[in-house]
């Protein structure tokens, strides 16, 4: 389910502001700042990126914010999915992270705008997901039921980083008067059955490559 939030979170850093607020410069008060680069660190989760200094951040209650206005698209059809979800499902199984953007919404100008969104969800309300690609086929009989203009491409496989194993799965996304919207996903499951979801969406082989070297600081916390 997570898919269909990332779709439209990172739709709206493409193209407009979220309700009409700007992104704001990377919050030192809550991060470690370096000369070139900033280290986002998540307590809740116990990990760490790399970012670069001259990205910008999305406020999280704004992205809370557009998870709940788009709920009335899966309340709508939810009876269609009971052999994927639990009774207990809810928008509140899912907990927006981070958004890092490499231009401030409200300085695009006709830019592209590439960026890496960070999302969690409770995997108990799942039904039989017993590995992370096991959430990839789910998602995809979700998007055929919705008809949404979402392709995976190829399969999930896995891949190192730093010595932890991540599932990956690419994506294509068609919308009207939209450049083809290109996104590799990375998935882990950890502690308490939660999954971290990071979504890369790019449009060329320079913004993926940058995109791919902030998910490759990976790091979980060591205590």
């Amino acid at each position: 389910m997570k898919l269909i939030w990332v779709l439209l979170l990172t739709t709206a850093v493409f193209l407009a502001e979220i309700n009409g607020k700007k992104f704001n410069r990377l919050n030192k008060s809550s991060s470690k700042v370096n000369k070139d680069e900033t280290i986002y660190e998540n307590k809740q989760h116990g990990f760490t990126l790399s970012i670069p200094k001259d990205w910008s951040a999305t406020d999280i209650d704004e992205l809370s914010r557009v998870i709940r206005m788009s709920n009335s698209l899966i309340d709508s059809h939810k009876e269609k999915f009971a052999h994927h979800l639990a009774s207990n499902w809810s928008i509140d199984n899912i907990n927006p992270l981070f958004c890092f953007s490499k231009y401030p919404i409200n300085q695009l100008n006709g830019q592209l705008n590439p960026n890496i969104l960070a999302i969690s969800e409770n995997l108990n309300v799942y039904r039989n997901i017993q590995q992370p690609c096991d959430y990839f086929n789910i998602t995809q009989d979700i998007l055929q039921t919705l008809s949404l203009n979402i392709k995976l491409i190829g399969k999930c496989k896995e891949v190192k980083i730093n010595e932890e194993t991540f599932s990956t799965q690419n994506v294509q996304t068609r919308l009207p008067g939209v450049p083809l919207i290109k996104q590799t996903l990375y998935v882990k499951i950890v502690e308490n059955n939660q999954l971290l979801l990071f979504t890369l969406s790019y449009f060329n082989r320079n913004s993926r490559m940058q995109l791919e070297n902030i998910i490759k600081t990976f790091k979980f916390i060591k205590n």
